[in-house]
C-alpha cells in the first residue's frame, strides 16, 4: 500500500510540475514585467514572427537603439486585427508612437529613442484571443 501511494504522489507531484510549466509557456510572447529581449545590432532586421494564442497583450523590448534617433517599428505578415504602441520607457507609460490600422492592414509608427531602448506593446483586437504577426525594425 505504501508503495502504491509513493507512486501516486510521484505521478501527481510530475503532474503538477508539468502544469506549472505549462502556465509559464502562457507568457512566451512577454509581459509588462518581463518583455521579449530582442537586440538590435544596427542594421535593419526583419521577420521575426510571434504567435501566442493565450493572451490579448504583448512586450517586446528592443535593446540596441541610439538615443535621440528615430526608427520605424512595423508589424506585418497579420492574421489578426492587432494595435502597435511604442514606448520609451519600460514602464510603457512614455508612449511615442501608434499604430491603428483595422484589420490585417500592416501597423507601422516612427519612434523617437530616449535611450537606449524602445518598448513594443501589441495589443489584440479582435474577438478571440491571439494573432499571428513579424516585428521589423529599422
Amino acid at each position: 500500500m505504501k508503495l502504491k501511494l509513493l507512486i501516486f504522489t510521484l505521478f501527481v507531484f510530475i503532474f503538477a510540475v508539468r502544469a506549472t510549466c505549462t502556465v509559464t509557456v502562457s507568457v512566451s510572447e512577454g509581459s509588462k514585467d518581463n518583455p521579449v529581449y530582442i537586440y538590435y545590432d544596427g542594421t535593419a532586421f526583419d521577420d521575426i514572427p510571434y504567435t501566442d494564442y493565450t493572451s490579448d497583450e504583448w512586450y517586446y523590448e528592443i535593446d540596441g537603439v541610439n538615443a535621440s534617433s528615430s526608427y520605424y517599428i512595423d508589424l506585418y505578415n497579420l492574421n489578426g486585427d492587432v494595435d502597435l504602441e511604442v514606448f520609451t520607457d519600460a514602464d510603457f507609460t512614455n508612449q511615442v508612437c501608434n499604430g491603428t490600422n483595422s484589420g490585417t492592414n500592416t501597423e507601422s509608427c516612427l519612434a523617437t529613442a530616449s535611450g537606449t531602448s524602445l518598448f513594443i506593446r501589441v495589443v489584440y483586437m479582435g474577438n478571440s484571443s491571439g494573432a499571428d504577426y513579424s516585428i521589423d525594425v529599422y
